[in-house]
C-alpha cells in the first residue's frame, strides 16, 4: 500500500494515468483531506 501526496494545483487525472500506465494497479483510492484538518491547518501555529 503506498500513501502519496501531491499539491492542490496539480490534476490528480495526468498523475493517475501515469501511474497505471507504469505500475499494476489493483486498486485506487483518490481522498481529498477534511475540511476540519484543513482549518485546523489553517488555525495551528507554526514554530
Amino acid at each position: 500500500r503506498q500513501h502519496l501526496t501531491f499539491p492542490p494545483t496539480t490534476s490528480a487525472a495526468p498523475l493517475v494515468a501515469h501511474l497505471a500506465a507504469t505500475y499494476p494497479l489493483a486498486d485506487l483510492t483518490i481522498a481529498e483531506p477534511t475540511i476540519e484538518s484543513i482549518i485546523t491547518q489553517l488555525y495551528t501555529p507554526t514554530p
